[in-house]
C-alpha cells in the first residue's frame, strides 16, 4: 500500500512541482525543489498512516492529524523564527520535518 502511495505521489509531484517552479519563475534547481516536495509529501503520507494506525476510529484520526500538523507549522520557521523561540520549545523545532523542508526550499531559492 505504501509503495502504491509513493508511486502516485511521485507522478503527482513531478507535474505540480514543474508547474509551480516554472510558473512563478523560482530560482535554483527544479530537481532539488521536486525532491524536497516529494520527500515532504512522503513524510506527510507516513504521518497520516501512523496517526490512523494509532487512532481508535476515523473521527479521532481526523482530529489528531490536523492538530499535530498545525503545531508543526508553528515551529517550522515561517510563523516565527528559530532565534526567537523559547529555549524550552527548541527541541520541537529540531524534530520538525517541515522546518527542514522549509529551510531546504529557502536555500534552493536564495543561495
Amino acid at each position: 500500500k505504501m509503495f502504491d502511495e509513493l508511486v502516485v505521489a511521485c507522478c503527482a509531484t513531478l507535474g505540480v512541482s514543474a508547474f509551480v517552479f516554472y510558473g512563478i519563475r523560482l530560482q535554483g534547481e527544479w530537481v532539488y525543489f521536486w525532491l524536497v516536495y516529494f520527500l515532504t509529501l512522503s513524510n506527510g503520507i507516513v504521518l497520516a498512516y501512523f496517526i490512523a494506525a494509532l487512532s481508535p476510529n476515523m473521527d479521532v484520526a481526523n482530529a489528531l492529524l490536523p492538530t499535530y500538523v498545525v503545531t508543526l507549522l508553528f515551529f517550522a520557521g515561517f510563523l516565527f523564527r528559530f532565534a526567537v523561540m523559547p529555549m524550552y520549545w527548541k527541541w520541537y523545532a529540531y524534530i520538525n520535518f517541515l522546518r527542514y523542508a522549509w529551510g531546504a526550499l529557502m536555500r534552493n531559492q536564495f543561495v
